[in-house]
């Protein structure tokens, strides 16, 4: 005993010096002053974006005034919503000249976004109007900012660095009890964060439940004369009362140093962010500015400076090179979680994430076939006065495409989602209103969307017109990078049937799935191609529809056998009949497939009473419905497609049935769950747009683990009594999964092995500014949706994980095949052909669209490598390629030039490849 007291007082003794030389080895405190603007939360996004005119023209004043004033935008958008409100030449090239000089630093990154509730595709354009704004103001940055999110997607670094990011910065809010942030800070500031690609970025982070972004201000009082923007009092103790502000900043300086020594910081420098909501560039001129000076003229140690990222990284590595700690991980902190306040905009803007895909696919192959100007056209291209005009018309819709994705970053951007407010911040109104723009962003261009992909199939579908046989011709687009066979869903008029036929004549099975609509199974659609079918319309026979059977529980095909209880429908078995096992935990506590209302203190099932189930059957499918008449959860369909290897559950809530929940309560989830089989905890593979991590291993020290949020399937794979089976579990409108797991060090045991698929947290009631406590009946006001939500299973016996059927099997369930019934007597040039294809299975397009530039012929197609597997990939298409090259993710930078007869691409482990093309068709 005597000997361990003597080894811990050596050891207390000893971090007690290094804690005293960390201390006094810091000589300089970067602080960078700035301004968070949400996108909401205060007003509506709309009235927000006015904001930035008047915030940036102050910057500029107070920067011109001073050669020592600083200021970091920590948003692209800030910068372009100015851009679009700024014609005076003098002031657009004054703020140029400022960015230049070094005086203002601006973030790369179009916002502080929930990255992982973006489309991979988003993502990757993260820092596309941060690119066409540097080439127009001659300006450049190497840093992104990102404020207020605790964390982020594990590809983000290979984004960041492939769009010319060398520097991130984060502050982190673990304010909201929500977690998040990392166990890094701020001993191991800063640190390389790297992607499984290798790419990587210097990162500094900082965190706090003031927000980590305000620590200037409110964790460490070095600006002592600033106040809170939202309640008007100091942020220091109020015991600091009475202090002059040096003897404040001392104390504040005392605490930054402490924190940072007993976390073994072993630099001479650390930074700190001045910022907090909305606040105007004011703040840094007339209140940090003048605090600073003061510091620095009475001598005290360390010495502050006002500064950018830039100036505190170029002193890092200045002089301590590049030798940092790196470290590999997801840290998303999930504030996507918010985005289940508003289930019907989220899985709206999912949709159109996904779709966006198809329409842009399709739009770039219609360029290069129809995109020539016409004769008639040749003189003016020739005039040099129309000329240049002309030159700027587009046959590609890049209005159309560039809209939805910026309506898109405003809901993906970290307010987004629909609520009833912060408490006493926003009015009756504005709460309203900002839910009405949420609605509009999503449903607006889900409209649009779906309109261009309708007139790009009929122009695919035109280009030939002659007599035809009887019938129509069924155009089915396929907008995937490999060759599928799927289910097609074809509307027909009230009380017609359809017949089909393939291109060979052959008779192909046909079901009705609705009352308006009928389903059959497309066989082998090629890769970012089509294929066409005949179609006939004939009155409806009498008994023509599939056999309904009560009292059956079961259904099965050559893959699957499924059961349900007779009480309530929900899922109580399911084999697969390759490997004989048992997917469901049948000892779990819920069912599969299973309605649960919950909150942190309770749990309530609703399964509830007698449901009536039917089960329908025909050659198409097998198809349990189950219904519950006046429940909160009404109805139930559960598909298994004789041809596909898939399970699909549909589930139906009704939120004029779900009890309301006050503001004073907790917050009500409603989650679906899925009781997996596995003899321990499975090992869970999370999709995140470059291929699958894993959880909880491939995670940043200390970062959130409660939950999973992926771009469409979780994959479960482990021992199921002796063999080893890999489940896959595709989800189209929800996305944001609990995963209920203790202890919190790393090792996490899942309870009961269950996912709960969360769809959505209810909160009814809300206090305003101007009439207290209000009840609002929806949070999407206009949103045209009907509470349908979506999950398809798939199995496997495999020794290793299969990431590209579990890949495959997630994109195919969120966007089908798309189709279009041609005008009479028209038909494509063939029964079917491809525009790309890839002889790597473990390769997938993520976009295939025309160069940013816009010079005309050049197109852009952006690879993904999703096993984990160097690869070379041969690229094949029927159009003529004249060049090729690979480029950064911005597309603005070349790289190296490849080789084209035929186009082969190496590509390493999860990397994310950008290939420019000129082609003709």
């Amino acid at each position: 005993m005597t000997f361990c007291r003597l080894i811990i007082s050596v050891l207390s003794a000893f971090l007690s010096v290094i804690s005293v030389f960390a201390q006094d080895n810091l000589e300089v405190v970067y602080i960078i002053p700035s301004s968070h603007y949400d996108l909401g939360f205060e007003m509506p996004p709309e009235d927000i974006l006015a904001e930035l005119k008047p915030h940036i023209d102050e910057i500029i004043v107070n920067a011109e005034a001073d050669p020592n004033f600083r200021f970091t935008i920590e948003d692209t958008w800030h910068v372009l919503e100015w851009r679009k409100r700024t014609d005076n030449k003098e002031l657009i090239e004054s703020f140029a000249r400022l960015v230049r000089s070094g005086q203002i630093q601006v973030s790369m990154s179009f916002g502080s976004m929930h990255s992982e509730f973006m489309s991979a595709e988003a993502l990757n354009r993260i820092a596309y109007d941060w690119t066409k704004l540097s080439k127009e103001l001659n300006i450049d940055s190497d840093f992104a900012m990102m404020n207020d999110v605790p964390g982020f997607v594990t590809r983000l670094p290979q984004i960041l660095a492939k769009s010319g990011v060398r520097y991130f910065v984060n502050g982190s809010n673990l304010g909201l009890g929500m977690g998040g942030g990392t166990s890094l800070y701020p001993g191991t500031m800063p640190f390389y964060w790297e992607s499984p690609d290798g790419s990587k970025v210097l990162m500094w982070q900082t965190q706090g439940a003031r927000g980590g972004y305000t620590e200037g201000i409110a964790d460490y009082w070095l600006d002592p004369r600033s106040k809170d923007p939202y309640h008007d009092t100091h942020f220091y103790p109020e015991e600091f009362n009475g202090m002059t502000n040096l003897e404040i900043m001392l104390k504040g300086m005392d605490k930054l140093k402490t924190k940072y020594a007993e976390a073994g910081y072993p630099y001479d420098a650390v930074m700190i962010i001045h910022s907090h909501d909305f606040v105007t560039s004011d703040w840094a001129r007339d209140n940090l500015m003048p605090s600073v000076d003061e510091w620095n003229e009475a001598g005290y140690s360390p010495r502050i400076q006002v500064a950018t990222p830039k100036d505190f990284f170029d002193h890092i590595e200045t002089k301590y090179g590049r030798d940092f700690p790196v470290y590999q991980g997801d840290w998303t902190g999930l504030w996507s979680e918010a985005k289940i306040n508003s289930p019907g905009i989220s899985a709206t803007a999912r949709w159109c994430y996904n779709h966006l895909i198809a329409a842009e696919n399709l739009w770039t192959v219609l360029d290069i076939q129809h995109g020539d100007y016409h004769p008639a056209l040749q003189p003016a291209l020739e005039n040099p006065d129309l000329g240049e005009w002309y030159r700027t018309w587009k046959y590609y819709p890049i209005g159309n495409i560039w809209e939805a994705y910026y309506k898109l970053n405003k809901y993906a951007e970290h307010s987004g989602s629909g609520q009833t407010g912060w408490p006493g911040l926003t009015s009756k109104n504005q709460i309203n209103r900002q839910n009405e723009q949420y609605v509009d962003y999503v449903s607006s261009t889900r409209s649009d969307v779906q309109a261009l992909i309708q007139q790009g199939l009929l122009v695919l579908g035109n280009d030939t017109v002659e007599v035809a046989a009887e019938g129509q011709q069924l155009l089915v687009f396929n907008p995937l990078s490999w060759d599928r066979t799927d289910v097609v869903r074809v509307v027909a008029p009230p009380g017609q049937e359809i017949s089909v036929t393939d291109s060979e004549g052959h008779a192909v099975a046909v079901q009705r799935s609705t009352e308006s609509s009928f389903e059959f199974i497309a066989v082998e659609v090629p890769s970012l191609g089509y294929k066409s079918y005949r179609i006939e319309y004939h009155p409806q026979v009498k008994g023509s529809n599939p056999i309904g059977v009560e009292g059956d529980y079961r259904m099965e095909n050559a893959q699957y056998q499924i059961e349900i209880r007779e009480l309530d429908g929900v899922i109580s078995s399911i084999v697969d009949k390759n490997s004989g096992k048992e997917i469901v935990n049948q000892s779990a506590s819920k069912g599969w497939n299973e309605l649960m209302r919950w909150t942190l203190l309770y749990e309530q099932p609703m399964a509830l009473g007698k449901a009536e189930i039917t089960v329908d059957s025909g050659p198409v499918s097998q198809r349990i419905i189950v219904k519950r008449p006046g429940s909160m959860w009404p109805e139930t369909w559960i598909n298994l497609y004789h041809a596909l290897p898939r399970i699909e559950m549909s589930n139906q809530l009704d939120r004029s049935k779900m009890p309301f929940v006050a503001q004073t309560g907790l917050a009500d989830y409603y989650s679906i769950l899925f009781p997996f089989n596995y003899s321990e905890t499975p090992q869970i593979r999370i999709e995140n747009g470059a291929g699958f991590h894993r959880w909880p291993e491939e995670y940043l020290p200390g970062a959130r683990l409660d939950a999973a949020v992926p771009q469409h399937v979780l994959s479960f794979h482990g021992n199921n009594n002796g063999t080893f089976i890999q489940v896959d579990l595709g989800m189209k409108e929800s996305f944001f999964n609990h995963l209920p797991a203790w202890p919190a060090d790393g090792t996490r045991v899942l309870h009961e092995n269950t996912v709960r698929a969360s769809i959505m947290r209810k909160f009814d009631q809300g206090v305003t500014s101007d009439m207290g406590a209000m009840n609002f009946p929806t949070v999407e006001p206009g949103l045209d949706f009907e509470d349908w939500y979506s999950y398809a299973v798939s199995a496997q016996a495999t020794t290793s994980f299969d990431a590209v059927t579990a890949s495959r099997m997630g994109w195919e369930f969120n966007l089908p095949l798309q189709t279009v019934i041609l005008p009479p007597n028209t038909r494509t040039y063939s029964s079917e052909g491809s525009f790309l294809s890839l002889d790597a299975d473990n390769v997938e397009i993520l976009a295939f669209k025309p160069e940013e530039s816009g010079e005309r012929g050049y197109y852009i197609i952006r690879l993904q490598e999703i096993s984990g597997d160097s690869t070379k990939v041969t690229v094949t298409t029927p159009f003529t390629i004249h060049e090729a090259e690979r480029v950064t993710l911005t597309e603005d930078i070349q790289l190296s030039s490849l080789s084209y007869d035929p186009l082969m691409v190496e590509m390493g482990p999860y990397e994310t490849c950008t290939i420019r093309l000129k082609l003709t068709k």
